[in-house]
């Protein structure tokens, strides 16, 4: 039984080391969608610089994210970017800041969009 415990503290504990919760909010400079059906943000107020995030794919799941999923979060870039007003997107992942998430196919897809 003290095994177990252990085994759940430990786990629990290394999840919380491994994994951060943050949000990223600002304007969206420019929707990239690319032949293979991969979604990515441009946005420098977001991420620091003028490289696009790719967060998800029309054409097959990316990272846990569903064909369906992506069609929302498109929707709602979309819509946000038509409206000029800021988007926030919340990722939970060991990078821990919106300046360091990786560019393009390398980033980490997102949580949530709102």
């Amino acid at each position: 039984m003290k095994f177990k415990l252990y085994l759940a503290l430990a786990l629990m504990t290394t999840s919380n080391i491994v994994s951060a919760q943050y949000t990223c909010t600002g304007k969206i400079e420019r929707i990239n969608q690319a032949y293979n059906g991969n979604i990515s943000v441009v946005s420098s107020s977001i991420y620091g610089d003028t490289q696009g995030r790719t967060i998800c794919s029309l054409n097959a799941e990316r990272n846990g994210v569903s064909i369906e999923t992506c069609k929302g979060w498109l929707s709602k870039l979309l819509s946000h970017e038509a409206r000029g007003v800021n988007i926030t997107i919340q990722y939970n992942d060991a990078t821990t800041s919106c300046d360091a998430q990786p560019a393009w196919g390398a980033a980490g897809n997102p949580w949530a969009l709102w």
